[in-house]
């Protein structure tokens, strides 16, 4: 068993490093290895990026069946080819919006950090921080609070311009 799943590590690494769809039959040799097993085998080396190296070999193992006619089985390959390009299309695709969030998350917080800078007043500093800060974090309230002694000393929350002590918002 550990050979033949060897022979057929050895194939998948010759496809990767060829860079070409195959068909292989069971027991079929090309140059890039031998299918060990005794199914028909389609491979296609898939990267999620066009010109890079293949950082995945896609595998289709079909029956050899005699009722599948030849041409069905002629087409199973560049259709495996067309799946992966869609697939790769896509994972592009949801790479460069995550790329956009990310930046838009940096824009954001440069934004945020460039603000603090600009505050003249600790007063000023807390209330950009508290109003400001709850948005980049996406969250309903924040509260900043010194500790001095024992107890907080409550500097600012988000949405309000005043602070009441006994307030149970706090």
């Amino acid at each position: 068993e550990s050979e033949a799943w060897a022979t057929h590590q050895r194939l998948l690494d010759g496809i990767s490093r060829d860079k070409k769809a195959v068909r292989l039959r069971g027991g079929q040799s090309i140059d890039a290895g031998t299918n060990p097993l005794n199914l028909d085998l389609f491979c296609v080396p898939f990267t999620t990026e066009k010109g890079k190296g293949v950082r995945y070999v896609v595998e289709v193992l079909a029956s050899n069946s005699p009722l599948v006619p030849t041409p069905a089985i002629k087409r199973r390959l560049p259709r495996l080819e067309q799946l992966c390009e869609y697939f790769r299309d896509y994972l592009r695709t949801q790479k460069l919006q995550q790329k956009a969030e990310q930046s838009e998350v940096e824009s954001d917080m440069r934004a945020f950090v460039s603000r603090l800078n600009a505050a003249t007043t600790s007063r000023e500093l807390a209330v950009v921080a508290v109003n400001e800060g709850r948005q980049c974090i996406g969250c309903e309230r924040v509260t900043l609070g010194w500790l001095s002694g024992r107890h907080p000393k409550i500097l600012s929350v988000s949405g309000h311009d005043t602070i009441d002590p006994h307030s149970n918002v706090i």
